[in-house]
């Protein structure tokens, strides 16, 4: 157990993240300070031992692939710094490879994989924390992302989650109108090129027999203004121009929900 602070209760609990990649740790920060935790940061393994070390974390993530010291080891080394003493700081290891039982042997206590995902990251702190941990534990609004190539789902994803949107995925037009047939997704973000069903199709699938309101954010390489003056009426839609920055659709995405 993590031994008391004088004042813990007064304050926001305290979480290291480790990671070296940037991405990974601009992730991790959204999630965890959107829910009311004071986040600090470690780029390798050695930095990450130091600052258990010198901090008082309740929580430390800790990425297993990083330079100088991976994870497994920094975990090992906090560990060892540990024996004899009262303290043992809460981690959760990150990784992309299916090493959940090495990572337990090293003094992980819990595991997620990557990329990382909101609801798996908030429900592994919450088990060693607690479910009154953070400020706010209720889920973000559905959007479906439906595009064929992985590098624009996953930026999306990382975006969306980080911004405590509850994110699902289709690969292709078909899948796309099947999942908002079952899940009702509060917003669908369509790309316009999507094998089996194009985007365009499925919206005129949406306003046609499906009748759903359902709001659509198109994302395009092509004039979708030209598309849509000779498709008609489809409804409550806006649409993105590719190559378009993840933050941008974040707005977008909001300001439909709230209109």
């Amino acid at each position: 157990m993590i031994k008391p602070e004088t004042g813990r209760e007064h304050r926001s609990p305290r979480i290291l993240v480790a990671d070296d990649s940037l991405m990974q740790r601009e992730v991790a920060i959204r999630i965890l300070r959107r829910e009311g935790y004071s986040v600090s940061l470690a780029e390798n393994g050695q930095d990450a031992v130091d600052a258990a070390r010198n901090g008082s974390f309740d929580l430390i993530l800790m990425d297993v692939e990083m330079p100088q010291m991976d994870g497994l080891e920094a975990a090992r080394e906090i560990r060892a710094a540990e024996r004899g003493t009262s303290f043992h700081v809460p981690m959760i290891a990150v990784t992309s490879t299916p090493i959940r039982q090495q990572c337990l042997a090293a003094g992980m206590d819990e595991f997620v994989p990557k990329p990382l995902s909101r609801a798996a990251l908030l429900d592994a702190v919450r088990k060693l924390l607690g479910p009154g941990s953070s400020s706010d534990s209720t889920g973000g609004r559905k959007i479906l992302v439906a595009d064929d190539d992985p590098s624009v789902v996953e930026s999306l994803r990382y975006a969306l989650e980080a911004s405590s949107f509850r994110v699902i995925v289709a690969e292709d037009g078909e899948s796309a109108l099947e999942m908002i047939r079952q899940h009702g997704p509060d917003l669908a973000i369509l790309d316009l090129m999507m094998p089996k069903r194009s985007g365009l199709s499925v919206l005129e699938e949406l306003r046609g027999s499906c009748r759903s309101s359902v709001p659509v954010i198109v994302i395009t390489g092509c004039d979708f203004r030209a598309l849509r003056t000779s498709a008609g009426d489809l409804g409550d839609i806006d649409y993105i121009a590719k190559p378009f920055p993840p933050n941008h659709v974040i707005e977008r995405v909001r300001r439909m929900l709230v209109a």
